[in-house]
């Protein structure tokens, strides 16, 4: 799949960062990109652009009724708030964690259903480093640490997410589709500098470039199977 060319990508949190890299990288090689962010990307004129906020149960509806048949799809959207998060009503649960684990379920789900993953699709989680360390914890699966810590609950939700691609592949082993996760490593981005301030003062002269951080993705999404 060296050649992407004309095959429609979804990238979430793709205005910013990695994700705008990796919505670089890959439209480089041909593909149509679907940019899934609450702001307009830099690189919009190369771009399908979906304004929606991914932590809102109707936005998540409207991303599946709205995007096309798929070759591919990067969950890439994170946040990391200095606030607690608020708590969504509909589904009985924080929004961060919709974010982070229950929306890429769900959305998986769905394009499944309605057969918009077509078959040899590649679906790549973007985790972190924070979650390496960090054991699975079920009770955080919805719920808030408590009192709130936006690293540690982060840290939670990265690690769910490896479970999640996890489940994936042994739910969706029928699919001829293919799931991974990923670590882009410590990378230079607006996440990093505002989330963790100090760490990012510590490192950042050791940091990758966003760059460098979307050249696992890009590999993933175009390398042989």
């Amino acid at each position: 799949r060296q050649d992407l060319d004309q095959l429609n990508i979804l990238v979430t949190g793709g205005s910013k960062g990695i994700g705008a890299s990796v919505v670089d990288k890959l439209s480089s090689r041909g593909a149509k990109i679907i940019c899934v962010s609450r702001s307009e990307p830099s690189n919009s004129k190369s771009v399908t652009h979906l304004k929606l906020d991914l932590s809102e149960p109707e936005d998540l509806n409207k991303l599946v009724s709205n995007c096309p048949t798929l070759d591919g799809v990067v969950f890439n959207a994170g946040a990391m708030p200095q606030k607690k998060p608020s708590q969504c009503n509909l589904i009985d649960s924080d929004r961060l964690y919709l974010l982070h684990v229950l929306g890429p379920a769900w959305i998986t789900r769905q394009l499944f259903k309605l057969k918009k993953l077509k078959k040899q699709s590649r679906v790549i989680v973007v985790t972190s480093g924070g979650a390496l360390p960090t054991p699975l914890n079920t009770k955080y699966m919805g719920e808030l640490v408590n009192p709130y810590n936006k690293i540690k609950q982060y840290a939670f939700h990265k690690r769910q997410q490896i479970h999640l691609v996890e489940y994936f592949d042994q739910n969706y082993a029928n699919s001829e589709c293919n799931f991974y996760s990923m670590h882009p490593g410590w990378v230079d981005t607006p996440g990093l500098s505002h989330g963790m301030p100090s760490f990012y003062k510590f490192t950042r002269d050791m940091l990758r470039q966003p760059a460098d951080g979307a050249d696992t993705i890009d590999w993933l999404m175009c390398s042989p199977k």
